[in-house]
């Protein structure tokens, strides 16, 4: 979900355009930081129990990113 302003740019004030910036950017921004300590710690699991990277990766093998 998102905000948008159905409006031309020039009519558009600050405060429409802080509604959809805190909606659409910081929302996410502020779940991901919410989030990513329990990420991090499903990761590590993830990795701790898996003895091969094959079984972790499955078919693909380990990602280059």
């Amino acid at each position: 979900a998102g905000l948008l302003v159905n409006k031309p740019f020039q009519d558009l004030t600050i405060s429409d355009f802080d509604n959809v910036f805190n909606t659409n950017v910081k929302s996410v921004f502020k779940l991901t930081q919410t989030l990513l300590p329990i990420f991090n710690k499903r990761i590590k699991r993830l990795f701790l129990q898996s003895r091969k990277p094959i079984n972790f990766f499955g078919n693909f093998g380990i990602p280059l990113c």
